[in-house]
C-alpha cells in the first residue's frame, strides 16, 4: 500500500488532463492524483479533450493518455500538445499506481 510519506513528497498543485475511453481507469487515476495533490480532469474522447483545453483559463502542465487511446486520437492530441508546449505520458497497459504517481510528478516538474 502507499504510504503517507509517498503522497506528501508529491503534493502539489500541478494540472494533469487524462484521455482514455475506460471509465473505471480513468476514476482509479483521477483518484490517484487527487489524493496525490494534482488537479485532475477527465476526457474520454479527444473531442472533449479539446474542449478543456479550450475552455481552461489556466494551462495543464501535462496531458496523460491511456494506453486504449486510438492512433488517431492520439495524432490530434500531439499536435495540441507541440502548440502548447505540454508534454504527454502515454500509459503502458500495466503501469503500477506507485509508478504512474512518481512518472506524472517528474514530468511535471
Amino acid at each position: 500500500m502507499f504510504s503517507a510519506m509517498f503522497f506528501s513528497s508529491l503534493s502539489n498543485s500541478r494540472r494533469v488532463l487524462i484521455l482514455g475511453p475506460e471509465e473505471g481507469l480513468l476514476e482509479t487515476r483521477t483518484l490517484l492524483l487527487q489524493i496525490a495533490g494534482f488537479i485532475a480532469d477527465v476526457a474520454t474522447t479527444a473531442d472533449e479533450f479539446k474542449e478543456y483545453i479550450t475552455q481552461s483559463q489556466i494551462p495543464y502542465d501535462l496531458f496523460i493518455l491511456s494506453h486504449t487511446v486510438s492512433t488517431e486520437e492520439h495524432q490530434t492530441i500531439g499536435g495540441i500538445s507541440v502548440k502548447a508546449n505540454i508534454e504527454i505520458y502515454r500509459l503502458s497497459c500495466s503501469v503500477p499506481p506507485e509508478d504512474f504517481l512518481r512518472h506524472v510528478s517528474e514530468l511535471t516538474v
